[in-house]
């Protein structure tokens, strides 16, 4: 399996390497195991709840801070979808070795959760820097503050030339 990865790792590719339906029970969350001691790759995450509607987040961490995170202790997350239905994100992992994608059912805790988790592996030399979206709040933002100076600029320009348009009147 590892020898099929590392081929096609040098091709340039994308590998599916977990595709199935996760059972978090309520107020839990489980860890799905990846091992990345190839090359460089991007992560690619996907996941849907299925069934009952829950929302869950979904996170990729470190060997050291998914054990920490299952003890219930302080821990650093890589990447991270804020508590949804569905979402998806994309983290290049630069550094070989252990890591854990969490699917974090704790929110509500009121059932048990069924979600449909997809993770692949992005191997290709200029991956490293993908493009993403921001998170609709930050779209928001950006929108509102770019309208904003938008405006001032057209306000402040907008005197000047009635400003120089009167001074020429007056000659």
């Amino acid at each position: 399996m590892t020898a099929v990865i590392l081929l096609l790792a040098a091709a340039g590719s994308q590998v599916l390497v977990v595709d199935e339906v996760i059972h978090v029970p309520a107020s839990r969350m489980r860890l799905v195991h990846l091992s990345l001691q190839q090359r460089p790759a991007v992560v690619e995450c996907a996941f849907e709840v299925e069934g009952e509607k829950r929302d869950v987040r979904v996170a990729l961490m470190g060997r050291e801070d998914g054990e920490a995170f299952r003890r219930g202790r302080a821990h650093k997350v890589l990447r991270a979808t804020p508590y949804q239905e569905s979402g998806r994100f994309r983290h290049p992992v630069d550094t070989p070795g252990e890591y854990f994608v969490a699917v974090d059912n704790r929110l509500e805790g009121r059932g048990e959760a069924r979600v449909r988790l997809r993770v692949s592996l992005l191997f290709h030399e200029g991956l490293a820097g993908l493009p993403e979206t921001l998170p609709a709040r930050r779209k928001a933002a950006v929108i509102i503050v770019s309208l904003v100076l938008f405006f001032a600029v057209a306000l402040w320009s907008g005197r000047k030339l009635l400003a120089a348009n009167e001074r020429r009147r007056s000659f």
